[in-house]
């Protein structure tokens, strides 16, 4: 039995082989876009909870909208078998970075500044920026 291949066809198995590890690599960068649609989700979550006075509208968007851009993200991101080697470590931090903002901002915006353009608009892009960096530095990944 002879297992030898010619160099023609051991460099037509190279390219084939770098061709599907770009486009691997290429359908594996989908979390920057996920990290971004979260960003602006956390933008648009704080603005609604801190902006509408009216209990009942402020949570039943809030609710609404957040589970609507889960269930959203979560069916899309399903459909997304690969992903780069080291993601989950590399983006780890953006995603506890936004939390605790999202929680700390709402704990001190609780306390007498709903309604506040001041207070609420500025908040919302610091929760967001966390993931807004983590998308762009994903992308280059």
């Amino acid at each position: 039995m002879n297992n030898r291949i010619t160099p023609d066809e051991a460099k037509a198995a190279l390219d084939t082989a770098t061709t599907t590890s770009g486009r691997v690599r290429a359908r594996a960068r989908w979390m920057s876009t996920y990290m971004a649609v979260y960003s602006a989700g956390f933008l648009a979550l704080v603005l609604v909870l801190g902006l509408v006075d009216n209990v009942p509208v402020r949570v039943w968007v809030a609710c609404v909208g957040w589970i609507g851009l889960m269930v959203a993200t979560v069916f899309w991101a399903r459909r997304r078998r690969a992903t780069l080697p080291g993601t989950g470590w590399r983006t780890a931090p953006y995603w506890i970075a936004t939390s605790v903002l999202y929680a700390t901002v709402n704990i001190v915006g609780a306390h007498g500044r709903q309604g506040q353009v001041w207070y609420w608009v500025p908040a919302a892009v610091v929760v967001a920026l966390p993931l807004a960096i983590g998308a762009v530095r994903e992308r280059r990944a």
